[in-house]
Order: structure tokens, then sequence, then C-alpha cells
């Protein structure tokens, strides 16, 4: 038998052979140069027979702490201690041990030694076994279980102690007008949005005024408040309440329908004029930003005229009649233009003494 198996006193507890079948084969692997059947037989007795004389010089205080450990390990983990712990067969994987020596299991006479010399060290060996006995106290897990119970119990006497809510005062008559409303309003949508389906025409009204759409998804999300996803002619899809929608059904609804392609068609030629001309103001500009001549020539500024000079005003050297400074001799005044830087004449001679031609 290994060393490793003779110091599991689990193992050697269990140690009962009565089929030789398994020791023999372990005796052929590890002994291939023995052919003797019989030499194999003997040689599994001799082994057989040191083991049961090692076991049976264990200390039994060894024994009864491996079985209260055998037992714990069962109880942590019944699928696989499935079978009894007084099986006859030995755990798994028994490993015979044999040697060419026929003194024994290695490891025989140390464990012997500790063995009988366990009277002298039994204080401290009997320490560690009330050690482990105080630990293994039971499976894990079950403290946390408990507390678990204990806190649901706490809970639900705290929830069964707690006052019952206060009951609603009652609706005034305004109130329950306006929740009759309500509830009248929600059935409609509800009833409305029932007869609506994928692809369904409808009026939607925005701002004043209404465009036809096609249904695209009905969302029911909020029972108070249906709205609805809508496509547009020009293939936009936007949300919006269905309280805003109403039935498109008949010769309206086909003209409107028309009116609404025939409009987008008209949207989408502009826009595509418009994207060209800006394409074209894009380009103009590199090209100006690289040197070359511009593609389109801009039309010259208008020159601004400037306005005329005002008209100069006429001399008036003290008439009072406001036309000419001459006058005949009636004291009428002259048309005939001629003005003088002097002022009217009185006579043919001038105030300075002057004769005048």
């Amino acid at each position: 038998m290994a060393a490793g198996a003779t110091s599991d006193p689990l193992a050697l507890s269990a140690l009962k052979i009565k089929d030789l079948k398994t020791v023999i084969e372990a005796g052929a692997l590890e002994h291939k140069d023995c052919l003797d059947r019989a030499d194999l037989e003997r040689r599994a007795s001799e082994a057989v027979a040191q083991t049961c004389a090692f076991v049976a010089t264990l200390d039994l205080r060894r024994l009864e702490v491996a079985a209260k450990v055998w037992d714990a390990r069962r109880k942590q983990d019944s699928d696989y201690y499935e079978s009894d712990c007084s099986d006859e067969s030995g755990p798994p994987g028994l490993d015979t041990g044999l040697d060419d020596d026929d003194d024994g299991p290695p490891g025989l006479e140390e464990n012997g030694a500790s063995a009988g010399g366990s009277a002298g060290g039994s204080d401290s060996e009997d320490s560690d076994y009330d050690s482990d006995d105080s630990e293994d106290s039971g499976p894990p897990g079950l403290e946390d279980e408990e507390e678990r119970e204990r806190a649901e119990r706490a809970a639900r006497k705290k929830a069964a102690a707690a006052p019952a809510p206060a009951p609603a005062p009652p609706l005034s008559k305004s109130q329950a007008k306006a929740a009759k409303a309500k509830r009248q309003k929600m059935r409609k949508q509800a009833a409305f949005a029932d007869t609506l389906k994928k692809g369904s025409k409808v009026f939607v009204t925005k701002k004043g005024t209404e465009t036809i759409a096609t249904v695209v998804k009905i969302h029911r999300d909020d029972p108070e408040e249906l709205y609805v996803t809508v496509r547009d002619a020009s293939g936009q899809e936007r949300q919006t309440l269905l309280s805003y929608c109403r039935e498109a059904k008949g010769a309206k609804a086909a003209k409107a329908e028309r009116a609404a392609r025939v409009k987008a068609a008209a949207d989408a030629a502009e826009q595509k004029l418009r994207a060209e001309e800006e394409q074209e103001r894009e380009l103009e500009k590199l090209a100006n930003a690289l040197g070359s001549k511009p593609l389109v020539k801009d039309k010259p500024k208008p020159k601004k005229k400037k306005p005329p000079p005002p008209p100069r005003a006429k001399e008036n050297n003290g008439a009072k009649d406001g036309k000419t400074g001459f006058r005949d001799e009636k004291g009428q005044g002259r048309r005939d233009g001629r003005q003088g830087r002097r002022g009217r004449l009185e006579d043919e001679e001038g105030q300075d003494g002057r004769q005048v031609e």
C-alpha cells in the first residue's frame, strides 16, 4: 500500500477487502516480471494481512474523529456520498501498494510508532481533534438561511402591523364629471385604435392644417394617451397622439392623398434644385480659392447716382412782390428777367450820380 493511503484514516477505516481480483490486477501491473499467479496471490494476501494489522493498532480516538468527519461530509454532499459508509468494497481508487520487499506497506513503522507513542503525546492530538470537532458544527449556509427566514418573518409582521391607508375623499361634482369624460375619451380612443391597423389612412391635424398619413404602428404604452407612428406622403415618419387623428375614407381621402403626393414631389424637386445651387456655389468658392476664373460672373453692382444740386435761390434786393427787384414807372414789378446788383432804379441817373446808358 502507498504511503499516502496509509496516512489517511478514512481509507484505512473502510479497508475491508474480500475480492482479491483488484489487488491481483494491481500487482500484475506493478510486477510485470512476475508471471506466477500463485506468487501474486500470496503477495496480495500478505499485503491485506499487514494492512488489517496496521488498522487494528490505530488509536480509537482517531477512528471516532474520522467517522464524524465522514458523516459530516456525507450530509453536506448527499449526491456524491450516496452509498453507505459501511460499504465493504472500499472507496474507489484504493491503492494496494504492493512492494518487492515483504516488510509491509511503506510508512508502517512511523505510523505504528506514532500510534504506539500516542499515550505520551495524546494531549496535543486530543486538542487538535477537539478543535476539528468544534469546527464541524454543521453544513455551511445554515445560519444564513435561518437569518433570512427571521428577516422575512419580521417583514411580514411589520407589514401586517402597518395601518391600512385611509380611503380617498369623495370627488366633487366637477371632478366626477371630469373623470367620467376622461373615461369616455379613453374608451373612444381604444375603440378607434382597434379599428386601425398597419397601412390604414388617417387625417392628422397639426397647427390647424390637416394632412393625410399612413399608420405605421400603434403604441398602447399609456392607456390614457394612445399615440401612433405615421408616415406622410414624403416618406417621413413621426409620432402623434391618437386624439389628433381621424379615419380617412372615401373620395375625400383619395383626393387628399393625390394632392399630398403632388406637393411632396414639388417639395422634393425644390429641395433638389436648392441642393444643386448650393453645390454650384461651393464649387465656385473652391475655384476662386484656387486662383482660376470664376465659373459664373457676378453681376455688377449698380452705381449710386449723385443727387442733383439744389436750385440756386434768386436774389431779391428789397423787392416786396417776391418776383424781381425791378419796378417800372408805375411801381409795378418788371418780368423781363433783368436784375441788378444795386437794387431798383428810381430814375435814369443812378444813386451814385452816374448816368445809366
